[in-house]
């Protein structure tokens, strides 16, 4: 796994919902309209809490936050809140109301819409719930059959992804690393013909140049002086 803070997410969220930084401000409970901005234009990631805020407020996942740059699917799923859990900062340290709180409460108590693109978006986000706390119960009841079938059936297809995944990127790997050992193999016998042939020409240049006709006339003059001798001898 890799993961990464996706910068661009709450633009595309604003930018499909066609919220505002004020709409951001007033999910938040806070006057600091700075900091939307900022995360608006993908400058710095949101802070823990307000992304925390965000996502209660608008029922979104958190998971949306992020991304995993291996492309390998990903499970979240928040633990059940036991009594060593500490909801909020020692002392209520950071909290305070108004401009520049450190600190954003996470929970929820009530959503004032202001505007008509908050309020769709909000309305949105709770149908979504609905539908997520329905779909839940029917999980834990167990009498909804066909659901829990459909449930075991989407974790057993998503499980059955990420081994098909896993597996083509084991292959690619494999394939990439044969390919680079066929190319430095390559390379080595270019540079093996590249020494020979260096070498060759320097036994070439080492040799000392013989004219053919010289060497001919040369052996034709032997040849007569021989001849003279043997008949002087004679």
């Amino acid at each position: 796994m890799n993961y990464s803070y996706n910068y661009a997410f709450l633009r595309q969220f604003m930018d499909k919902h066609h919220l505002r930084t004020r709409d951001i401000v007033e999910a938040l409970g806070s006057k600091d309209f700075a900091s939307p901005k900022n995360w608006y234009e993908g400058k710095v990631p949101v802070h823990i809490c307000a992304m925390l805020r965000i996502c209660n407020y608008y029922n979104i996942p958190l998971a949306n936050f992020f991304v995993d740059e291996d492309g390998l699917p990903a499970d979240f799923e928040p633990c059940a809140p036991d009594k060593t859990a500490q909801l909020l900062p020692t002392d209520n340290y950071g909290i305070k109301e108004g401009a520049g709180r450190g600190i954003v409460i996470t929970k929820i108590t009530e959503r004032k819409a202001t505007t008509l693109a908050q309020k769709d978006a909000v309305e949105i986000g709770l149908k979504n719930r609905d539908a997520q706390l329905e779909r839940n119960k029917g999980i834990l009841k167990g009498n909804t059959g066909q659901m829990k079938d459909e449930h075991v059936v989407d974790v057993t297809h998503e499980k059955s992804m990420r081994e098909v995944i896993e597996k083509c990127l084991s292959t690619v790997n494999n394939l990439v690393a044969a390919h680079n050992a066929q190319i430095e193999s390559l390379v080595n016998i270019i540079k093996d013909q590249e020494k020979t042939i260096a070498m060759l020409t320097n036994d070439n240049r080492d040799k000392p140049d013989v004219d053919s006709d010289d060497a001919i006339t040369s052996t034709g003059e032997n040849s007569v002086i021989g001849l003279a001798a043997e008949d002087n001898h004679a």
